[in-house]
């Protein structure tokens, strides 16, 4: 057997080898991913096995993937000329442990919800899984700026990675582009090293150039504690309680307005976090800018909460997104930002 496909380890270190179908060591000692055992593309609501040759390419008809390393990823490389292509999916065969336990991560942000889970089947774990299974702890994920929407799938016989290309809710017409839908990466534990200290190691690994702020970013946000159930006076109430207490005024902190100051829709008369026009405030608020010039004046620094694809009630329909299931209430409706106009 090829030394890519498995890992030479002692039997003192035999933990690793719970996952080497999975990974291989390289040259330089870090873990990479081995090809996959299966590869799918989806066109439109059709699913089709891609063929494998050469050990790194996979095709069908005119959809094509490629595997290529790069650094210490594996690039997803994706060619569709002329057919419609709406997602990728890598499949390794992989017997997962009854007593394992998965961690993932969130689409947007955490929610409290973030969790260590024993069931995975299922689950979307966005852009990274980490199982552990009390003898070792292994880490997959993509690395960030990624041009495809990624997530984990654990089976009781496979792990998966889908790389989701869709372009507005329908696949993408690449043309004669390729995608670089995304660099997979991966780790296990050292030797001595606990979960935690191994997914924060693997969370530097995924982003290697974090957008790092010059100083921490801090302050205060009224939805917490109004939510949507705001005004121009009660955000210059708390904001002056707040300025009271700032002690860095070379780092002053942000006084965030959020849900509840933009024009309600008049299907959501009331409801600050689906409005109707964003350019405009309503009469709670009157005048943005005169609020923001009261609240530096307060000793803090203005911020404000928007929705950009909210559309308004009475948007032409060729500016709205494709509709699609969870996404279709009209009161609710999505500007499809693959629209120059928009």
């Amino acid at each position: 057997m090829q030394r890519r496909h498995f890992i030479k380890i002692s039997a003192a270190t035999g933990a690793a080898m719970l996952f080497s179908k999975l990974t291989y060591s390289a040259l330089n000692g870090a873990a990479m991913m081995n090809a996959p055992d299966e590869v799918w593309a989806q066109s439109g609501t059709d699913w089709v096995k891609l063929t494998a040759s050469n050990g790194s390419h996979y095709a069908n008809k005119e959809i094509s993937v490629s595997l290529k390393t790069n650094g210490n990823a594996l690039g997803v490389f994706v060619s569709s000329p002329k057919q419609e292509l709406n997602a990728i999916r890598l499949k390794w065969k992989h017997n997962t442990a009854a007593s394992a336990k998965f961690l993932g991560d969130h689409w947007e942000r955490s929610y409290g919800d973030l969790q260590w889970k024993t069931i995975a089947a299922g689950i979307k774990n966005p852009w990274y899984i980490i199982i552990h299974d009390d003898k070792q702890t292994a880490c997959f994920g993509v690395k960030t700026g990624a041009n495809s929407i990624c997530w984990w799938g654990v089976n009781n016989d496979s792990v998966e990675l889908t790389l989701d290309t869709t372009s507005g809710g329908v696949g993408v017409l690449l043309g004669d582009r390729q995608l670089h839908a995304a660099d997979v990466i991966t780790t296990n534990a050292k030797t001595g090293e606990n979960t935690f200290t191994a997914t924060h190691r693997f969370c530097k690994m995924m982003c290697e150039k974090p957008r790092i702020p010059k100083q921490p970013v801090y302050g205060i946000n009224d939805w917490y504690f109004a939510y949507g159930n705001n005004s121009a006076e009660l955000i210059k109430k708390t904001t002056a309680m707040m300025a009271e207490l700032v002690t860095d005024h070379s780092n002053k902190p942000f006084s965030v307005i959020d849900a509840g100051w933009a024009t309600y829709s008049p299907l959501l008369p009331g409801d600050g976090g689906w409005n109707d026009d964003f350019s405009k405030p309503n009469d709670k608020f009157k005048d943005m800018h005169a609020l923001g010039d009261e609240i530096k004046k307060l000793g803090m620094r203005p911020g404000l909460w928007m929705r950009p694809l909210c559309a308004k009630h009475d948007e032409k329909a060729s500016l709205l997104a494709p509709k699609i299931p969870g996404r279709d209430d009209p009161k609710n409706p999505v500007l499809d930002p693959t629209i120059p106009k928009i």
